[in-house]
């Protein structure tokens, strides 16, 4: 017999059981919190039977009978979840139509089966390659860069030759990262905004790491940020501009990345979504040498098709390069 209820214990003891299953960031408790700040509501439930249970959260948005819901990072250490069981259980407290997404960061690629059997299907719209990479920051090989590629190398090294200077953590002014993060406006990419960078820093302020290069004259050129955890590191932001890219700027941030990690005894350094539709992106994470592997990914379920049109869609107009040449105002809507 399965029971489902909402979790009513404490923080910690929820980051205890997503750590302790090597479950995703997006599901510890303080990314709940972000969320909520960023105008998403946070359900955590609690799925148990005789000999187990899991926890995980939802992030959604209700619009009358209408809820979308989402899964970021999927259920920690591969649970699965009973779709129908759910849908039972949420038609009580949310609504009576239902989009569900769920982005299980899982490696065991057997979920791929489950999901299906259990009437998940792929979206039309992706938002990820379910491809991803990881830097070893306690190995040797992939330290001193040998591992690395040829390109990767040069740029380090040439970045070496300019006056760059780092400022670090709480201390990286919000501006800064925005005058960064804004640059990628011209290519009409979604962009943040300082309320995200501030709501980031403030409920991961002992488990994030930002790092700012500036040039000669103290402009901001480029930036990366992570969440850490236990022995795992993830990477939720970066971006250079174009004085930073003359710099080779980038491959400088990253080396202060690594060995902030190597000395905090981190092991795993995820770069995020590898996607050679972002020649750019993927060629850098590809050449500093980390280790490629597939996951999960993306599925969604939904028991109104039409719901199903609707979202793929928005996120089609949503993502679309063409469309926000032609409407920049799309990308005001970052979700």
């Amino acid at each position: 017999m399965i029971s489902i209820e909402e979790y009513c214990s404490g923080e910690e003891e929820w980051n205890n059981y997503i750590i302790s299953k090597r479950g995703d960031y997006r599901q510890l408790y303080n990314w709940g919190k972000f969320k909520e700040k960023t105008r998403w509501k946070i359900l955590r439930l609690k799925i148990s039977d005789k000999n187990n249970f899991l926890l995980f959260q939802i992030t959604y948005k209700k619009i009358g009978l209408f809820c979308f819901c989402y899964i970021p990072g999927g259920v920690a250490g591969g649970g699965q979840i009973k779709i129908r069981e759910l849908l039972n259980f949420l038609k009580k407290k949310l609504g009576f139509f239902f989009y569900f997404r769920i982005d299980d960061s899982s490696t065991n690629l057997q979920l791929n089966n489950f999901y299906l059997e259990e009437g998940w299907k792929r979206p039309f719209k992706r938002n990820n390659t379910s491809m991803s990479a990881i830097f070893y920051t306690q190995e040797e090989l992939f330290l001193n860069y040998s591992i690395s590629h040829t390109n990767f190398k040069k740029n380090l090294r040439r970045s070496k030759r300019f006056n760059i200077q780092f400022n670090i953590n709480g201390k990286c002014p919000t501006d800064d990262l925005l005058k960064v993060s804004n640059y990628m406006s011209h290519k009409k990419v979604a962009l943040h905004t300082a309320e995200e960078f501030d709501y980031m820093k403030r409920f991961f302020l002992e488990n994030s790491y930002y790092c700012v290069a500036y040039d000669e004259n103290l402009n901001p050129v480029s930036y990366r940020t992570i969440i850490y955890v236990d022995e795992t590191a993830w990477e939720i932001g970066a971006a250079t501009n174009e004085k930073g890219r003359e710099m080779s700027a980038g491959f400088s941030v990253f080396d202060n990345i690594v060995n902030f990690l190597k000395n905090k005894k981190i092991k795993y350094y995820h770069l995020g979504s590898l996607d050679k539709k972002i020649p750019g992106v993927y060629k850098f994470k590809a050449e500093t040498g980390a280790r490629h592997f597939n996951y999960v990914g993306e599925y969604e379920y939904t028991n109104l098709s039409i719901l199903k049109i609707v979202v793929n869609c928005f996120a089609y107009i949503l993502y679309s390069r063409k469309l926000r040449e032609i409407f920049p105002f799309i990308s005001k809507f970052n979700i």
